[in-house]
């Protein structure tokens, strides 16, 4: 016999950092469902001021069914973006380890430089 029991699901979840005037905050935001699909639900997200949709099989989802699913999806967003920041922090190590080891006091004039102009 099966338990799962057939709930309507009302709204979703997501978490965010948030930083204002120097605190950082972590938020549960809550999405009221506006319309549900066969394939996925419809949401109003204020911070974008327009209509959402979160398909039900997504791979990443932007909101998730429950308090828990969300919860470990921000962990994993924030495990992946200290990756990326790391990467970064490492090749940006590396440039000024090259300009250090080939030129004693660099001056832009010294780097060929290309400008874009929108």
């Amino acid at each position: 016999m099966n338990n799962t029991t057939n709930t309507k699901v009302t709204e979703l979840f997501r978490y965010e950092a948030w930083s204002g005037y120097g605190d950082k905050n972590i938020v549960l935001r809550e999405f009221k469902i506006q319309k549900e699909t066969p394939c996925g639900f419809w949401i109003y997200d204020s911070k974008i001021e327009a209509r959402r949709w979160i398909g039900k099989n997504t791979y990443r989802p932007h909101a998730f069914k429950t308090k828990e699913e969300a919860l470990k999806s921000f962990i994993h967003r924030k495990l992946a973006y200290l990756k990326i920041l790391e990467t970064k922090k490492q090749s940006t190590i590396q440039a000024l380890d090259i300009i250090k080891t080939h030129f004693s006091n660099p001056k832009p004039e010294q780097f060929e430089c290309v400008v874009l102009k929108s």
